[in-house]
């Protein structure tokens, strides 16, 4: 789909696809016209900006949005790694997957780190980003109560778990926050077909660490990120895990610049480069590091 962008990203309207859609822009204000005085002040601020006033003298210059489900993954360690090597600031900005997807499509950020696949594919079939690389892969698990009243122990899929699950009457936990984890779990459960499906699934408000506490609490099933269930309370266990099918990869894409023309499109792929490298995995939760 052709698209280009009227103004660039400090002006609010974006044509895409023969129809216009209001823009928020980057944050920033027009100065009132008070007099020599006012603009003499904008214009001493705006060089001091230029000279360089982030931290270290460093230059900010790179904006990566990143899902909150990676909080302590080492993602921002590996960024700011990557920023020293360059001499820039790369701003790291925690956002559920939902709003990573607004950020992206309004260019409010340079690149971005999400496991929320579909929302990603729209944005590259509209031409909005460039690019899709694998950076990290989670793993989702299947997990209970210990006392398992639905008998999923030696289950062999997940449509026969929630048959056992349906036939029981336990409960199945799943959040609701916009999250790429709840839009992943959301898409494996939703073509399962069983009596008494809709009474199983209860939702919970929260991120995967309250998920994982409130399934030990309420004694209820749930489809968990790996490395949160390992920090979990005790009480679960777990009944069934695949990585083929239940592996969760992140994805790194850039801003298209045929979009935004200012954006640091080139440096935001040698950071998805250098996310992918060796260098940049090693600053990586190991849980959370490609597979080679």
């Amino acid at each position: 789909m052709g698209m280009r962008a009227e103004k660039g990203r400090s002006e609010g309207i974006l044509k895409a696809g023969g129809r216009e859609e209001a823009r928020v822009p980057r944050a920033g204000t027009r100065p009132a016209r008070y007099g020599w005085a006012a603009r003499l002040l904008v214009a001493v601020l705006l060089a001091a900006l230029a000279l360089g006033c982030s931290p270290a003298g460093q230059r900010k210059a790179l904006v990566l949005a990143a899902s909150s489900d990676l909080v302590g993954s080492g993602l921002d360690e590996a960024a700011a790694a990557f920023g020293r090597k360059k001499g820039v600031v790369v701003e790291v900005r925690w956002v559920s997957d939902e709003e990573l997807i607004d950020l992206l499509r309004f260019g409010e950020c340079d690149a971005a780190v999400s496991h929320y696949r579909d929302g990603l594919e729209r944005l590259l079939g509209w031409n909005y980003v460039t690019g899709k690389k694998e950076v990290m892969r989670d793993e989702f698990v299947l997990v209970g109560p210990s006392s398992d009243p639905a008998g999923l122990e030696g289950i062999g899929s997940l449509s026969d778990a929630w048959k056992k699950m349906a036939e029981s009457g336990s409960p199945f936990l799943i959040r609701e926050d916009g999250s790429g984890s709840s839009h992943y779990v959301a898409s494996l459960v939703t073509g399962i077909e069983v009596p008494g499906r809709g009474n199983l699934v209860q939702t919970v408000k929260g991120d995967e660490a309250e998920l994982v506490r409130r399934a030990a609490e309420m004694q209820a099933y749930a489809l968990v990120m790996k490395r949160y269930y390992e920090a979990s309370p005790e009480g679960l266990r777990v009944f069934f895990g695949d990585e083929n099918s239940l592996g969760d990869p992140y994805l790194a894409v850039a801003v298209n610049p045929e979009v935004y023309p200012d954006a640091e499109t080139r440096l935001a792929e040698e950071l998805i480069d250098y996310l992918a490298s060796e260098e940049g995995q090693s600053r990586i939760s190991p849980l959370l590091r490609l597979r080679t």
